[in-house]
């Protein structure tokens, strides 16, 4: 398999089953839910705007644990650690048995480079290649996003329809003329469990399901989701993290070695 695959794939996604995964358990109380003021709109346009005043926000993020990547072919564990400062990057570094690195990888707002410590390569690409595996575009914002568990396409009333189902209230936005997301809140805390984006040309899926959580003030981040992906590949990835941070300490520590080559894809 294309390790460069693997590794894109580590830092911003996975999975492509339709089974359903049981209600997200919390280790604290959620946070309050952030009322507004009485307005004139619609239902669902207060709705919408509830869900986006109680979105997850942060400046600075730092998280470690494992993740568990599977497709048809290959199945491996890695420790990861990522870490992100709001609209600027998400780095993630995965390592294997006695915490040797295998792979550094540094998202930016256009550029994707990835040492292979393995190989001792410097591999330099672009959102073409998150948009190739995926089949959806997205921006280094969008993939924030994903980790601080908000949805991927902010909802507006102009393009969507909400109902509910059982504990959930589901919203269904039009994001582009062949693509749709489906976006699951918790009725309780009005904020994501399910976030499934689908291509209605050809089938295609990118589904995140959230399944717990840590609390940090009024934020609830993902401590425990798994990434879908059916597109070109079907293929899932399982985050487990256990250690937040988010007060930034030292800078940015991405340094490409004299002796990588280095590969432009």
């Amino acid at each position: 398999m294309n390790k460069i695959y693997v590794y894109v794939l580590l830092a911003v996604i996975a999975i492509a089953g339709c089974k359903t995964r049981k209600d997200a358990s919390l280790s604290k109380t959620p946070p309050a839910v952030k009322k507004l003021e009485p307005s004139v709109a619609s239902p669902q346009a207060i709705l919408l705007n509830t869900a986006a005043a109680n979105a997850n926000t942060f400046t600075f993020y730092k998280s470690r644990g494992t993740a568990n990547y599977r497709d048809a072919k290959t199945q491996i564990e890695l420790e990861v650690e990522i870490t992100m400062e709001k609209n600027s990057y998400i780095m993630l570094s995965a390592k294997a048995v006695l915490g040797i690195e295998v792979t550094r990888v540094l998202l930016t707002k256009d550029t994707i480079s990835i040492l292979d410590r393995m190989n001792r390569k410097h591999i330099v690409t672009d959102y073409r290649y998150i948009e190739k595996l995926t089949n959806t575009k997205l921006s280094l914002s969008q993939l924030q996003q994903l980790f601080i568990g908000n949805p991927l396409f902010t909802p507006s009333d102009s393009n969507s329809s909400v109902d509910s189902i059982l504990n959930y209230i589901v919203v269904n936005s039009l994001v582009s003329p062949t693509h749709t997301q489906v976006l699951y809140l918790r009725q309780s805390t009005v904020k994501p469990t399910r976030n499934l984006i689908t291509d209605k040309s050809n089938g295609r899926e990118f589904k995140t399901e959230y399944d717990e959580f840590h609390i940090h003030g009024s934020n609830m981040y993902p401590s425990d989701f798994t990434i879908n992906i059916r597109a070109e590949k079907s293929v899932e990835c399982r985050f487990t993290l256990n250690y937040f941070a988010f007060v930034k300490e030292k800078e940015l520590n991405f340094v490409v070695p004299k002796n990588y080559q280095t590969l432009r894809m």
